[in-house]
């Protein structure tokens, strides 16, 4: 089957007694959206590959990046962004406490 026929399965199974319209929606949306949420956390590990196959060389790349995506470390990358914006619209939005610079970077 094509990518089109299995998107087009999942409304298919909506008949009476079933599954829900919601479900039917779910299926569809995983069958379309999945694969943008692994391209995301690989293009999230690239600058650390593509550092590490300059400066060491690519064993030392290949496997750091395959550790980093069993570990899900780029899913704890995705959470301190969000964390971290979350905390910035609302100083903006609201006002409150200034910046007060540590002289620390990010963790990386």
């Amino acid at each position: 089957l094509s990518q089109s026929d299995k998107t087009f399965l999942a409304y298919q199974q909506c008949q009476p007694g079933q599954q829900s319209s919601a479900d039917v929606m779910a299926e569809f949306l995983v069958a379309c959206f999945s694969w943008l949420v692994l391209l995301f956390l690989i293009a999230n590990t690239m600058p650390l590959f593509c550092e590490l196959w300059l400066q060491v060389n690519l064993k030392t790349a290949v496997y750091k990046f395959i550790t980093s995506i069993i570990t899900l470390s780029p899913l704890m990358f995705v959470f301190q962004a969000k964390t971290i914006g979350h905390y910035i619209t609302n100083e903006i939005r609201f006002g409150g406490a200034s910046y007060v610079a540590t002289g620390r970077g990010l963790p990386t």
